[in-house]
């Protein structure tokens, strides 16, 4: 399967927003550790970026993996320099 031609052919997989299921589980998380100063994240398979964002913006440092190159270029459009990117194949 051939990921980053996913990626570029199907706009579909570019979604804007985290899931309503991280973003309601990470107010449940704040609500025990309000400062996520000091905080790692990791996000495996980070696709288009649609996470990283959020858990940079809580304030975490944050560490994106994906396999497919066009995945880390989309997820650094929207992020920058704000999280460490890195393309990685978990199944190796």
């Amino acid at each position: 399967m051939d990921w980053n031609e996913i990626y570029r052919s199907v706009p579909e997989l570019r979604l804007d927003e985290p899931a309503t299921e991280v973003v309601e589980f990470l107010d449940v998380l704040r609500s025990t550790v309000p400062d996520f100063s000091e905080t790692t994240a990791a996000v495996v398979g980070c696709g288009s970026g649609r996470h990283a964002p959020h858990l940079s913006d809580l304030g975490c440092d944050v560490y994106a993996f994906d396999i497919a190159e066009t995945a880390i270029e989309l997820t650094d459009e929207r992020c920058g320099d704000s999280v460490s990117l890195s393309i990685a194949d978990m199944n190796a």
